[in-house]
C-alpha cells in the first residue's frame, strides 16, 4: 500500500489500516443532513422574499454542503495505520489540516477497549487506548473502532513479532570534529 504522507522506514510494512465506524459519527452526520435540508424546508418563504431570500438560500444550502463534506473528510481521511513497527494516527481535523503522529510498538505497555453504551456494544464500536511505556501524555486513543477487539489482538500480536526481532544495529558516529 503506497499512501504519500506516510513515511515509511526502510523495511517497514503497512500490516493494517482502520477508519472509524460511520455509525460513531451519526450525530455529526445526522446535523449535517439536517443542516443541508433546512432551506429546502423553508424554500417556498424563502423565495416570496425576493432576492435577499434567494440569496439566503444559497447561503445555507452551500453551508449544508460545507458542513457535509466536512463530516466526509474528517471520517474519510481519519484513519490508524499498523505497520510491522509502529503505529501511525492521522486525524484529519479540517480541509487543510492533518494531524499524524506516531508510537513505536516497542513503546507500547497496554492497549485498552471501552464500549459505552447499548448501541456501541450491539454495533462492536468501541474507543481504543494505546499507553506507552513512558508517559500518558503520549497516549494514542482512537474513538469510533469498528470491532475494537480483533484490532487490539492484531496490534498486540503485531508488536509481539516486533519484539522477537532484535533491533538494527546503531550507525557509526558520522560526525566530522
Amino acid at each position: 500500500m503506497e499512501i504519500e504522507f506516510l513515511k515509511l522506514n526502510a523495511n517497514e510494512e503497512v500490516v493494517a489500516y482502520f477508519r472509524r465506524n460511520v455509525f460513531a459519527l451519526w450525530p455529526r452526520i445526522l446535523f449535517s443532513v439536517l443542516w443541508f435540508l433546512l432551506p429546502f424546508l423553508f424554500f417556498v418563504p424563502l423565495l416570496l422574499l425576493g432576492v435577499v431570500g434567494l440569496l439566503l438560500f444559497i447561503l445555507l444550502a452551500s453551508s449544508g454542503i460545507y458542513v457535509m463534506l466536512r463530516t466526509w473528510l474528517a471520517w474519510r481521511h481519519t484513519m490508524l495505520f499498523l505497520t510491522s513497527e509502529r503505529l501511525i494516527d492521522v486525524d484529519r481535523i479540517g480541509f487543510f489540516q492533518r494531524e499524524i503522529s506516531d508510537l513505536a510498538l516497542r513503546d507500547v505497555s497496554n492497549v485498552s477497549i471501552n464500549q459505552k453504551g447499548f448501541w456501541k456494544k450491539r454495533w462492536d464500536i468501541g474507543t481504543l487506548t494505546i499507553e506507552t511505556i513512558t508517559s500518558h501524555e503520549f497516549d494514542l486513543i482512537f474513538s469510533g473502532a469498528h470491532h475494537p477487539k480483533k484490532i487490539r489482538e492484531l496490534i498486540l500480536e503485531t508488536q509481539r513479532l516486533a519484539l522477537s526481532h532484535p533491533l538494527p544495529e546503531e550507525l557509526p558516529d558520522a560526525s566530522f570534529s
